[in-house]
């Protein structure tokens, strides 16, 4: 059976993309994706493109799974690694199709840690982007946040738990107002911007979109938050 390949694409400058992921690209029948993901590689396809949008990407994933069985190449774009923060996707191209095989990217992550210099392996991750599992996921980001034995890198969830809903949360849990936060926006692309603040500062910004990551640096055990 041909695998239906899911291709991390990187954080959005196309220089970031894999060798293995330009070959796998050119050489697919058919290339699908998200729009914003669509547009980081559409130059490289030759096949078709297939636009996915989040109420019919069930369709889209069935008819790559179909083309797939046939015996074409089919190709699913990622942002940045898939392995990083693109677990629901993953999760319904495996339910459309049997055989995966996931093709890594540069992460964003990575990229983050980068510019703010925090070696990953001293660093916690922990990913807002997702459906199901969310009230889950910002336990444990703020569980992560009162240890404060490591650094901790966020990503938000696009529309309703952006940058600052996310600081004013964590406010209402009692952290610390002075608790420092830089806001990775856009990263590798044009108006890229880092905008260190604090917790309080952060939660009256209403103007970062969703194409960030937020960091917090660890912080000494006195002014962690008190919840």
């Amino acid at each position: 059976m041909r695998p239906l390949h899911v291709v991390g694409v990187g954080p959005g400058d196309p220089e970031f993309l894999t060798l293995k992921a330009l070959r796998l690209l050119r050489e697919a029948d058919l290339v699908a994706g998200f729009a914003t993901v669509l547009d980081v590689v559409r130059g490289h396809v030759r096949g078709q493109l297939v636009t996915l949008t989040y109420r019919d990407q069930e369709q889209g994933l069935a008819r790559l799974a179909e083309a797939a069985r046939r015996g074409e190449r089919c190709v699913v774009c990622a942002w940045g690694d898939p392995s990083v923060s693109a677990g629901e996707l993953v999760a319904r191209v495996r339910r459309a199709y049997p055989c995966v095989e996931i093709v890594s990217g540069v992460s964003s992550l990575a990229v983050a840690c980068a510019r703010v210099g925090a070696a990953m392996e001293e660093s916690l991750f922990v990913s807002l982007h997702r459906r199901e599992g969310g009230e889950e996921a910002f336990a444990e980001l703020a569980e992560a946040l009162r240890r404060g034995q490591r650094h901790v890198f966020a990503f938000p969830r696009p529309y309703d738990l952006m940058p600052a809903e996310i600081a004013r949360r964590l406010l209402a849990d009692a952290f610390s107002p002075t608790l420092p936060v830089t806001v990775l926006e856009r990263l590798t692309l044009e108006g890229e911007r880092a905008v260190a603040l604090t917790l309080g500062e952060l939660a009256r910004r209403d103007d970062f979109g969703d194409l960030t990551v937020l960091f917090f640096p660890r912080q000494p055990e006195a002014e962690r938050g008190r919840g």
